[in-house]
């Protein structure tokens, strides 16, 4: 590590040497080399002749450097920064609207200022860790150890230029990634293998003797070829700065080698058809495990059942990810985007292990607010759309009038919402206020059943409970303790169900239930009270007599379109133009309000029934090993007949029903919402509905206005996506820029971009089940069933994850 001499400038690429710029850099001395920022603070300004110097050379180390030949040094590979599509070029346009056109100025920094007294392993000995360039100023590696950051977080150290190093402490095999900053706006991971259509075109002639089978692509293919090229080691590989990288592997094994077999879609066993002349029952008993395939003969063990009748079956092996624990060094360089994970801790020496929980780690551990950046807002172009917009802003300026005509003063949040106690109100079931309204908007097969006289749906009738009916018992309500009143869905719904919960209508009251002004005087008189009062409200789908398609989406259509829109919500870019080759089109029927009936609004990919990707069934689909498959099935298909999933990616949709739902804060002065089905949405929805209601309600003196989501937390993969800073370590790209527009409005303690809380849909299931007499042990199941109390630990792992408000979620009452 010596300075090299000066004609080794001209004579770079016969030597080993670091990038041309770097050794530009190295020519100084340390004491003359520009400062970092934070050294600036204390340092006196250099010389004049000193400053020109030093700003001539960094120029020149910036331009020369940005276009070097990287040398192939120590353990850390350099490759070509373009290989695999994840170098320099992709970071310089990821995530920012606009920039896709352009290139980002690379900013070296050329010093980086480290405890003196940190070690630092070298191949020539020891050198003044001040002195190291690198492209980002910090460096994270998170994974499934450290928890993703939340236990500790993962900071790695500058141990050469642009090589930041880590000991890890793991067992078996680990996803990681690596993170320049806190919180997850940029992540450095692994591109997913797929196998590629085409061999060589037939006319190069070079076709004939390209014949790797299978023809694959991404990093652990990429680097599985390179490894038996003999072009890298098993410690080596190569990550992607590309917005949809996933995840990488490291193991115990201390290489950077994913398993061999990949974890299965479905490990279920499946039937053998004897095709081949070889094939028989004594091959399948012999055959054992292929590669990745295991062979056996049926033994009719309920554990084969999937296999039916067949007398052989095979099923994809799930390789071993268990292990014992090993510390591994881990060296990646930020410039070139390679790394190393090798067993030799001494090129991580004097670094202390990364350990889930370690005090070192913990104390270290770093605000992951999620990082803001001046994105301005996405303008609605349609012009049809913009009419709809201009509407309901002016229907909400009405609100607004309207309100301010009663003489009512608006009732202000709490300081927090964790004293608070909810109390929920299936709003048909609790009391019947006005017999008046009893048969209306009910369900069609009620009515048949109420003229036959034979009520054999009973359960499912409307029983004539109303918003009436709850006025009239605020003063029991407060009796009983409760502070909050939180309301079932009591706009239109045109199947006319009791629960209201799929909305046709949301500018307009259910007439089984009252109207707008008595929604208004309920919440005044719960006021009056000292009550507050949260609607639900239900955003994921509509529904309505007559609302159809026009002609029935083709089994391959359904599929095409939701791989269509979901690889728009995780890698496009917000507002960018929405594919519509593959989407059906909706007729309107009789209930859907002509302001929604825009094709646009919905996502028309079809019924669900006609999902099957990979052959699957939706209802076969496991969350854990396909949860981003499970997800786009919830997020763009229907489940049923009449009930159509609404496109909300869609930036006019956004906010025109963001408008539609903010006329009832302004309307009716009500203090918060519970958003059913929230994980049926798409996080960028979240984030948009989320911050622009509760920066409303700021305005009309809610500081604090309360939103919270039914959230699986326990079985859904990405549900923690929609809760808290939403900085969970994979956000489809969509919700990461709606993040940054949305920065400026989610501020203060209580205003993050996300649901505040979830409603604890975990503690709820169990409650019914207790009461339903299904809990062994009865009431005290509640804390002693590890079952159940593991599943509440997962749902409270993503409180801690998002910091989310845990003490804003509810008890709940039914």
């Amino acid at each position: 590590h010596a300075p090299p001499p000066r004609a080794a400038l001209a004579l770079s690429h016969a030597f080993n040497l670091r990038p041309l710029g770097v050794v530009v850099r190295a020519l100084l001395p340390c004491s003359l080399r520009w400062p970092s920022r934070a050294a600036m603070a204390t340092r006196s300004s250099p010389s004049p002749l000193a400053a020109l110097v030093l700003r001539a050379l960094s120029f020149l180390a910036a331009a020369v450097a940005a276009g070097a030949i990287l040398q192939r040094r120590g353990g850390v590979g350099a490759i070509s920064a373009g290989a695999v599509g994840g170098g320099r070029q992709n970071e310089a346009s990821a995530g920012v609207p606009g920039a896709q056109q352009t290139q980002r100025r690379p900013e070296l920094l050329l010093t980086f200022d480290m405890p003196a007294e940190t070690p630092h392993a070298s191949r020539a000995g020891t050198r003044n860790a001040t002195c190291y360039a690198s492209w980002h100023p910090t460096m994270f590696m998170r994974g499934g150890w450290n928890e993703w950051g939340n236990a500790a977080d993962g900071r790695m150290t500058l141990v050469d230029d642009f090589t930041w190093g880590a000991q890890i402490s793991i067992t078996g095999y680990q996803k990681a990634k690596f993170a320049p900053y806190a919180g997850w706006a940029k992540a450095y991971g692994a591109h997913a293998d797929r196998e590629l259509l085409y061999n060589l075109p037939d006319y190069d002639p070079r076709h004939n003797g390209f014949n790797i089978k299978p023809y694959m692509s991404g990093s652990e293919a990429s680097r599985r070829w390179m490894v038996n090229h003999s072009r890298w080691s098993d410690e080596q590989a190569l990550a992607s700065g590309a917005d949809f990288a996933q995840e990488l592997w490291v193991s115990t094994s201390c290489t950077a080698a994913a398993p061999f077999c990949p974890i299965p879609d479905n490990p279920d066993w499946t039937c053998v058809g004897f095709d081949r002349p070889e094939q028989n029952m004594a091959w399948c008993r012999a055959k054992g495990v292929d590669g990745c395939t295991e062979y056996a003969a049926n033994d009719k063990t309920p554990e084969m059942a999937s296999c039916g009748p067949c007398s052989c079956c095979r099923r994809k092996v799930t390789p071993d990810l268990g292990g014992t624990k090993k510390t591994c060094c881990v060296l990646f360089n930020d410039l070139t985007l390679n790394y190393t994970v090798t067993s030799d801790l001494a090129r991580c020496s004097g670094l202390v292990p990364q350990e889930n929980g370690s005090p070192a780690d913990q104390a270290a551990q770093k605000d992951l607010t999620p990082e803001c950046r001046p994105v301005p807002p996405v303008e609605v172009t349609n012009p049809e759309v913009r009419r709809t917009l201009d509407w309901s802003a002016a229907r909400l300026a009405e609100a607004e009038a309207a309100f301010s005509l009663t003489g009512f003063v608006r009732m202000p949040s709490p300081v927090d919402w964790h004293a608070e106690v909810a109390y929920g109100v299936m709003v048909d079931r609790f009391a019947n206020g006005d017999i008046k309204n009893d048969q209306v908007n009910i369900p069609e097969f009620q009515r048949q059943e109420l003229e036959s006289g034979q009520p054999h749906s009973l359960a499912k009738w409307r029983h004539g409970g109303d918003l009436l009916g709850l006025r009239g018992r605020l003063t029991y309500l407060r009796d009983l303790g409760v502070t909050i009143v939180s309301i079932s869905p009591v706009f239109l719904n045109g199947r006319g169900e009791y629960h209201g919960s799929c909305t046709s209508d949301p500018t307009a009251v259910d007439p089984g239930f009252g109207d707008a002004e008595l929604l208004r005087d309920l919440a005044h008189d719960a006021h009056a009270l000292g009550l507050r009062v949260v609607l639900e409200v239900q955003i994921n789908q509509a529904c309505g007599r007559g609302l159809r398609y026009e002609s029935d989406p083709a089994i391959d259509s359904v599929l095409r379109c939701v791989t269509s829109q979901d690889d728009s919500y995780w890698n496009e870019s917000r507002g960018e133009e929405l594919p519509n080759a593959h989407r059906a089109t909706l007729a309107w029927g009789t209930d859907v309000p002509e302001q929604l009936q825009h094709q646009s609004f919905f996502a028309r990919c079809g019924p669900r029934s006609l999902y099957r990707p990979n052959g699957h069934a939706f209802e076969e689909l496991d969350s854990e090993s396909e949860p981003r498959t499970l997800q786009a099935g919830k997020l763009w298909t229907e489940e049923s007949g009449d009930a159509f999933a609404f496109n909300t990616i869609d930036v006019g949709f956004q906010q025109v029903y963001t408008n539609l739902i903010k006329y009832w804060v302004a309307y009716a002065d009500v203090d918060g919402l519970r958003v059913s089905s929230a994980d049926q949405v798409t996080s960028d929805f979240t984030a948009y509905f989320a911050s622009h209601l509760r920066d409303y309600a700021r305005h009309l003196g809610k500081d604090a206005f309360l939103v919270v989501g039914d959230l699986d937390l326990q079985s859904d993969t990405f549900a923690a996506q929609h809760l808290g800073f939403m900085n969970t370590p994979d956000l489809p790209k969509r919700a990461r820029q709606t993040i940054w527009e949305v920065c400026d409005l989610a501020n203060g303690s209580a205003q993050v971009p996300g649901f505040l809380a979830s409603y604890p849909l975990v503690e709820t299931y169990h409650m019914r089940d207790i009461a339903a007499g299904v809990a062994l042990s009865g009431p005290a199941d509640f804390y002693t069933n590890q079952q159940w109390s593991e599943a509440v630990a997962t749902a409270r792992d993503a409180y801690t994850a998002t910091r989310a408000d845990l003490q804003a979620s509810w008890n709940a009452f039914e």
